[in-house]
């Protein structure tokens, strides 16, 4: 058993103590325990008694794997790399510690290196996805997950990064069938009806997405930021009491929210409560000097309070931001030239 086989090696450590094989059979011994710590700082004590032999760097990095000692993993499986193992396991798991600890480079460069073996799984160019991903390499990523759905049609999280790259790009009605099957596969997953919201949204479809914004908001009350969503579809399709209420919980919820503030700042506006509307705007403008709306909207609440030209250096500030902001531009344009 296991115990006989830990003390009839001990004994011949004790006569072979820097035998790379009797160290070896050591780490054996722990790994059948499940002791992989202490398998792994046998073997590769073994690989450093012998650091040309494959299969005792292999045995020290297979046992570190399963450790959290990252560190010593990549020492392992770097050195049996070099010794020729091919192993597709080892390629992926070092990928993925070097990705982990920054080297996402290092981590492409490996895995793009490996063999037609490794090239052939599907969890092989998921990957390299990931990694194209993290370094900006869209149409490089978007190549690897296709390929990985080549091989694995159903994999959920490749049709998903594949989609959202799609709807990176602004190609949403290429994402959003993506996007409906994942949901039909996962129809629990909140996340799932987030991104196919989402797409409905972007697509045009407003009360779909209002549809599933509800949804999640059913099953978790919390999220503001769903309900803020909610409430802004609700106001585009000019269902103002609705949205109002939802604007009201979300400010309570998130009182130095942008959003929150702006949609409370339109239903000031709406109701002609001009002075609270401009707080409101500067509130959301302080919060996130960022988010357009609040200027277009600032402008206007400012306008109707015959304060044209602070409107129009509130308008000309949002343009510095964003110069392609549409309402801002045709706000802009209409004051300055005196028209109504």
């Amino acid at each position: 058993d296991a115990d006989k086989a830990l003390d009839a090696n001990k004994a011949a450590l004790r006569l072979r103590p820097n035998d790379p094989y009797v160290l070896n059979n050591m780490g054996r011994v722990y790994e059948m325990q499940e002791r992989y710590s202490q398998a792994g700082d046998y073997y590769a004590q073994g690989s450093d008694s012998d650091p040309s032999t494959r299969i005792l760097a292999h045995n020290a990095a297979a046992a570190y794997s399963k450790t959290k000692e990252d560190a010593k993993t990549v020492k392992y499986i770097e050195r049996a790399i070099a010794l020729g193992d091919e192993s597709p396991e080892f390629m992926l798991f070092l990928g993925n510690l070097y990705s982990k600890t920054g080297r996402s480079q290092e981590a492409l460069k490996l895995l793009e290196g490996a063999n037609e073996e490794t090239k052939g799984r599907a969890d092989y160019w998921f990957n390299v996805g990931i990694l194209r991903e993290k370094l900006g390499q869209k149409d490089g990523a978007e190549e690897a997950y296709r390929k990985c759905l080549a091989i694995k049609p159903d994999d959920i999280d490749a049709n998903t990064n594949l989609a959202l790259i799609l709807a990176n790009k602004g190609r949403w009605q290429e994402a959003t069938p993506i996007l409906e099957s994942v949901m039909g596969t996962n129809p629990s997953s909140l996340d799932a009806k987030l991104n196919v919201a989402t797409a409905y949204y972007e697509t045009g479809r407003l009360k779909d997405a209002l549809a599933l914004w509800n949804e999640v908001l059913a099953k978790a009350p919390n999220r503001t930021d769903v309900r803020l969503n909610v409430a802004n579809v609700q106001w585009q399709l000019k269902d103002f009491d609705l949205a109002y209420k939802n604007y009201v919980q979300a400010y309570k919820d998130r009182p130095n929210d942008a959003q929150a503030m702006n949609g409370m700042g339109l239903w000031n506006l709406r109701q002609s409560q001009n002075q609270e509307a401009v707080k409101m705007f500067r509130g959301a403008i302080a919060s996130d000097s960022k988010y357009m709306p609040a200027y277009n909207n600032l402008a206007v609440a400012l306008e109707r309070l015959n304060k044209k030209s602070e409107a129009i250096a509130v308008l000309e500030k949002a343009l510095s931001i964003e110069p392609n902001f549409e309402d801002a531009r045709n706000n802009l344009k209409r004051m300055k030239s005196g028209t109504n």
